[in-house]
């Protein structure tokens, strides 16, 4: 009797929807304590939730109501005859309130990661958005909920927004903080129009003895004219609001060590040129 085995068939699965997370603030992976689903337009009661794999990964095998077969090679020869076809909302939930909800729209099947082209396409260089990576991939960054406790060591600015209009809402604007040219980081607001930025404290200039190091900032502000705080924000469209405008800024100084309240800052939408 022969002790060589034989290969008789071989079996594979392809998971035609993945997406990995990150903190928004710092890069770090986050996979623990989310809910992730994803449903078609008007049936949220037959979504279905993902699985996450060992590198953090949430991936569905299948998904509701799709006429694809969870079984196939993944070669390039499958992705071809299986083109993006059926569109999908993707909804995150945090049940430890670290990081705002929020939904995403997708074209599936998704040949690699998910990530929606608006954060392809931020143009964000500093560390934390390198960070984004997972292999050749990206992840998906969350946005930490205000009051969130800070890293060791890392600045935070927050405050509010209000809009100069008073039947408009903030709820879900982005705030970007730049120092000179440079976007240091970026975050959306929860639905009373709150922020609050979190991030590594910048190279300081010239160091004056007895004198903590300190820096002078900019904040700027995109918005939707008709933004709705009970509705859970879509990721590409809040990353893509209008751009918006700060009335009478104050100037912004962050100091090393110390928590920068910018109180409430009063906005407009501005009109496209």
């Amino acid at each position: 009797m022969s002790d060589t085995l034989r290969t008789l068939e071989v079996i594979s699965k392809v998971a035609p929807l993945g997406v990995a997370f990150c903190d928004a603030m710092d890069g770090s992976g986050v996979d623990q304590g989310l809910s992730v689903t994803v449903f078609q337009e008007d049936r949220y009661a037959q979504r279905a939730a993902s699985v996450v794999n060992a590198r953090g990964v949430h991936v569905w095998h299948r998904l509701p109501f799709s006429k694809l077969s969870p079984f196939g090679s993944g070669d390039a020869k499958y992705w071809t005859d299986h083109p993006p076809r059926e569109p999908y909302l993707i909804e995150v939930k945090d049940g430890l309130r670290r990081y705002l909800d929020c939904r995403m729209v997708v074209t599936t099947p998704v040949r690699g990661l998910f990530v929606p082209q608006s954060v392809k396409t931020l143009r964000h260089p500093a560390p934390p958005f390198r960070a984004f990576a997972l292999g050749d991939a990206l992840r998906v960054p969350l946005f930490p909920r205000p009051g969130r406790p800070p890293r060791s060591g890392f600045a935070r600015v927050f405050g509010r927004l209000s809009q100069q209009d008073p039947t408009r809402s903030t709820a879900h604007a982005c705030v970007e903080l730049s120092l000179g040219d440079r976007i240091l980081v970026l975050a959306l607001c929860d639905e009373s129009g709150c922020f609050e930025l979190s991030f590594a404290y910048p190279t300081p200039g010239r160091l004056v003895a007895g004198q903590a190091p300190s820096w002078t900032f900019e904040l700027r502000v995109r918005l939707s004219k008709n933004s709705d705080p009970a509705a859970l924000p879509e990721l590409s469209s809040a990353l893509a609001q209008l751009r918006g405008e700060i009335v009478n800024p104050p100037q912004f100084r962050l100091r090393y060590g110390e928590p920068c309240d910018v109180r409430t800052l009063v906005v407009r939408t501005l009109d496209p040129a």
